[in-house]
Formats: structure tokens, C-alpha cells, sequence
């Protein structure tokens, strides 16, 4: 899946390179609608990730997809450039158990995720945003995970009572960086 995940993007940064074909030997649940997230690195550091917690497509088609616009289309990066590819490192991620927790409050959402384990999706009026479970590395404080997942879906809760909408998911990772 990481070679399919690399060729696509290589593919987009030279249009002349052959287009990768599905494996006849794919496995059915590469086939089966599912959701995922592609994520680049570059020197230890995001350079993109995008994804869907939603399976739309077949899990082949759903990382082609997101590979590509992880590359590319991740509004917080410039495009990947031709010099960065050789150094990018992959991870996959894909989305299991996804469970809708209802209307909870920070501190009755903190009591049911699993830091390192659970990854969250929070939603307030117009206003959403989740982290994969990899991000409980960089932010392992469950206040600080929760107060960086609510800047970046711009979420300001002044009431400790004020409820949001919660997710929580699991994932199986792929990665390059031997994860």
C-alpha cells in the first residue's frame, strides 16, 4: 500500500511516469469502501495529511485520492516539490471502529478516550476537527491534545458546561518509518 500511496504522487510530479495499475492481487478488504488519511513527513515534520472518516470508495481509490492531495492540496503547505519527494516518509491510516459519543462536555469526553489509542472528532455549531491517534505523541497531556483540537476547528468554549458533538475512532497504521 505505501509503493501504491508513493507512485500516485510521483505520477502527479511527472505526468510521463507510467500510470500504477491495481494489483490483480488485491486483498477484498482493499477493496471495500473504507476510509483513510495519507500523511507526509518531511525531516520529522507534517508536510500533509489529508483523509476522510467517512468510507466513500474503495480503500485503493480512497488512498490514490489522498495521497495526492496530501501532496498537493493540503491548504497548509505549499505543493510538494520534485526535490522533497526522495525524503518524504508515508504513513497510512486506516479507520476502524468509529463511534459516535453523543453530546458530552470536555471533561465527559476527556473519561471516554483512550490517549495514544483514540483519535477524536469534535463538532460545535458549524465548526469541526479531528486528530489521528498518532497526534497523542506530540501532545500527550490530555488537556493540551484537547485545547489544540478545539483551536483547530476554532472552537472557543467559555462554559465548562457547553457540550460538542464527539467521535472517537481507531486506526491501523502503515508507515515507512517502520510504525
Amino acid at each position: 500500500m505505501l509503493a501504491w500511496v508513493r507512485k500516485n504522487i510521483a505520477l502527479r510530479l511527472k505526468p510521463e511516469a507510467p500510470v500504477p495499475e491495481h494489483s490483480p492481487r488485491l486483498h477484498a478488504w482493499q477493496i471495500e469502501n473504507n476510509a483513510a488519511f495519507v500523511t507526509l513527513y518531511l525531516d520529522s515534520s507534517l508536510r500533509g495529511c489529508i483523509g476522510s472518516l467517512e468510507a466513500r470508495r474503495p480503500l485503493w481509490d480512497e488512498l490514490a485520492h489522498n495521497a495526492v492531495a496530501a501532496a498537493f492540496e493540503d491548504p497548509r503547505f505549499p505543493p510538494l516539490r520534485q526535490d522533497e519527494f526522495d525524503d518524504i516518509e508515508l504513513q497510512i491510516s486506516v479507520i476502524c471502529d468509529f463511534t459516535p459519543l453523543g453530546l458530552l462536555t470536555e471533561g465527559q469526553l476527556k473519561q471516554q478516550i483512550t490517549p495514544g489509542l483514540d483519535g477524536v472528532l469534535i463538532e460545535y455549531q458549524d465548526k469541526r476537527a479531528t486528530f489521528l491517534p498518532h497526534v497523542w505523541h506530540q501532545l500527550p497531556d490530555a488537556d493540551d491534545f484537547f485545547m489544540h483540537l478545539k483551536q483547530k476547528a476554532g472552537i472557543t468554549l467559555t462554559n465548562t458546561g457547553d457540550t460538542m458533538r464527539a467521535y472517537r475512532y481507531r486506526v491501523t497504521e502503515i508507515g515507512e518509518n517502520g510504525e
